[in-house]
């Protein structure tokens, strides 16, 4: 019967680490040698954002219809057209961002 304790896998875990650290290096590096990868991120992440509020505009479209009267649905819908509205104006601004460095 074996037993095993923490000190055993102690050196395994700093080999792990020691590994992991090259990697890392190796992203970085990546980063700088692409200039545009953390726009590009920024934009996947407002598209992103785009889609959700959307889907969320489209549900509540759906129970205001059912229930037109309902006021807190109507201002839930007004803050989703302002923040749709910002997220389209950052859109525009990273892609021109984009655009821009690419020419």
């Amino acid at each position: 019967m074996t037993i095993s304790c923490g000190c055993v896998r102690a050196p395994n875990r700093e080999r792990k680490q020691a590994a992991a650290k090259p990697a890392a290096a190796g992203a970085r590096a990546a980063t700088s040698r692409d200039p545009l990868r953390r726009l590009r991120q920024r934009l996947d992440k407002v598209e992103a954002s785009i889609a959700a509020v959307a889907a969320e505009r489209r549900l509540l479209d759906a129970e205001l219809a059912a229930n037109p009267l309902h006021d807190k649905l109507k201002k839930r819908l007004e803050n989703l057209a302002r923040d749709a509205a910002y997220l389209e104006a950052q859109w525009m601004e990273i892609g021109t961002a984009i655009e821009a460095a690419e020419t």
